[in-house]
């Protein structure tokens, strides 16, 4: 659901081995918010404005309403997560992710723990903001996309030719 903006080089996006490496970093040694978070932004491709609309009640539904009304689906094991994540904090409706007082959190707190936690996992920050992983998710949907493609293609025509030895104008 992103938008075609130019994606240049100049813009860092992790690699899948620096994503699941940092999340590794992040169970053995981070906080499970951290975890969550880059989980988040890394298969969800949401922005920190709309952390506050990933709430129990989207995990329970497997899907996040964007600003724009569009939903997102959320992946049945981070939504697991999320659930659980959920209940060890005591939140049962709203928002999952929210601070220890039970607000939404905000961006400087999001950047500077996932800047931290990639400093920790000797990896470069830069390729880990929220915008960095959201990159990283939707280039992984569009390579599955494209892989699909002809696929998509083959079972179209198999309908189209199924249909047309019903209503052939000529049987040929």
């Amino acid at each position: 659901h992103h938008n075609s903006v130019d994606r240049t080089q100049s813009q860092p996006t992790p690699t899948r081995m620096e994503y699941l490496q940092l999340l590794m970093y992040l169970r053995a040694f981070g906080t499970k918010r951290a975890y969550l978070l880059v989980k988040i932004f890394g298969q969800i491709g949401i922005n920190i404005r709309e952390l506050p609309r990933l709430t129990v009640e989207a995990c329970r539904a497997g899907e996040v309403r964007g600003a724009e009304g569009k939903s997102t689906v959320i992946p049945a094991g981070l939504g697991r997560e999320l659930l659980q994540y959920a209940e060890e904090q005591s939140v049962h409706a709203g928002p999952v992710i929210v601070t220890r007082n039970g607000r939404p959190i905000d961006r400087c707190n999001v950047n500077h723990m996932l800047s931290e936690a990639a400093l920790g996992a000797g990896l470069p920050p830069e390729k880990f903001s929220p915008s960095a992983l959201a990159r990283m998710c939707w280039e992984a949907q569009d390579e599955v996309r494209k892989k699909l493609e002809p696929l998509y293609v083959k079972s179209y025509e198999q309908l189209l030719d199924a249909e047309q030895t019903i209503v052939a104008w000529s049987q040929t």
